[in-house]
């Protein structure tokens, strides 16, 4: 297998069993035949991928250099908040709360759909 990413920084196995591979040139999904490079929309193609998480519920929540993305199985949603900044970790706890690690040297909970 090879394709075009550059600066791999984050590989993860979804329940799925694809595999994600976040870069410098975006996001990519290997489904153990051939890699796609995921279309994010807007800005966010932009951005390069540094942490890939899944959630409880099976989506997955991407950390960028522009901030936290979520994504549904079909549509990227970018997470605002003032307090979240380039993110180099993710992770959501039993409460289903969600920490993300930034290159602030900053650690920031975040509760969905608060």
């Amino acid at each position: 297998m090879a394709f075009d990413i550059d600066n791999c920084f984050a590989i993860y196995e979804d329940r799925e069993g694809y595999l994600w591979f976040g870069g410098v040139n975006g996001l990519f999904r290997y489904d153990g035949k051939k890699t796609k490079k995921m279309q994010m929309t807007t800005d966010l193609d932009k951005k390069s991928v540094c942490a890939i998480a899944q959630d409880s519920q099976g989506h997955l929540w991407l950390g960028t250099d522009g901030g936290v993305v979520h994504y549904n199985g079909q549509l990227f949603q970018t997470i605002k908040s003032p307090h979240i900044g380039p993110v180099l970790q993710i992770l959501e706890d039993r409460d289903g709360s969600f920490w993300f690690g930034t290159v602030q040297n900053t650690l920031v909970r975040f509760r969905s759909g608060q």
